[in-house]
C-alpha cells in the first residue's frame, strides 16, 4: 500500500512541477522572445508553487523526510524509543490539526469571496490545499503512531 501511495503522489508531484516548468519557460519566451508577456502564467505560478510545497508536505510526512533533530531518538533503544516517536508523531498530529486543518478551513472559508484578479478563482480553492494536506498528514500521523504501538521491540 505504500508504494500505491508514494507513486501517485509522486505522479501527482512530478506532474504539478513539469506543468510549472513549462509555464516558466512559457513565461520567459512570451516576455523576452515575444516581447508580450502573459498575464496568467505568474499568478497561476504563485498558486502552483503553494499547492506544491503544501501537497508536497504530506509526501514528506509519509516517508519521515521532513527535517528532524535525531541526536537523542537515534540513541535510543526499545520503549524510550518508541515514546520519542510518539511524542514526535503526536505533536505533528496536534500541528496538523490545529494550524493546517483548523487554520486552513478558517482561512479558505473567509477567502472564498476574495476572487484572483487574473485567473478568477477564489482564493478559498487555493488556501483549501491547507485543509486538504493536514488531512493527508494527520492520517499519516495516525498510521504511524498505529505502526509504532504494535512493532514489536528488538532483543
Amino acid at each position: 500500500m505504500n508504494k500505491i501511495i508514494n507513486k501517485g503522489m509522486e505522479a501527482i508531484l512530478g506532474s504539478m512541477f513539469v506543468f510549472m516548468l513549462v509555464l516558466t519557460i512559457w513565461q520567459v519566451a512570451s516576455r523576452f522572445i515575444f516581447n508580450d508577456p502573459s498575464t496568467f502564467t505568474e499568478e497561476a505560478l504563485r498558486f502552483l508553487i503553494i499547492l506544491l510545497v503544501i501537497i508536497g508536505s504530506g509526501y514528506a510526512t509519509h516517508n519521515d523526510l521532513h527535517f528532524g533533530m535525531t541526536l537523542f531518538s537515534g540513541a535510543l533503544k526499545g520503549k524510550k524509543k518508541k515514546a520519542i516517536i510518539i511524542f514526535n508523531q503526536a505533536i505533528s498530529l496536534l500541528f496538523n490539526v490545529s494550524v493546517f486543518i483548523f487554520g486552513g478551513y478558517v482561512s479558505a472559508s473567509s477567502n472564498m469571496t476574495q476572487i484572483s484578479p487574473v485567473l478568477g478563482i477564489p482564493l478559498g480553492i487555493v488556501y483549501g490545499a491547507f485543509t486538504v494536506s493536514g488531512f493527508i498528514c494527520a492520517a499519516i500521523c495516525l498510521v504511524k503512531i498505529k505502526e509504532t504501538l504494535t512493532m514489536k521491540e528488538a532483543a
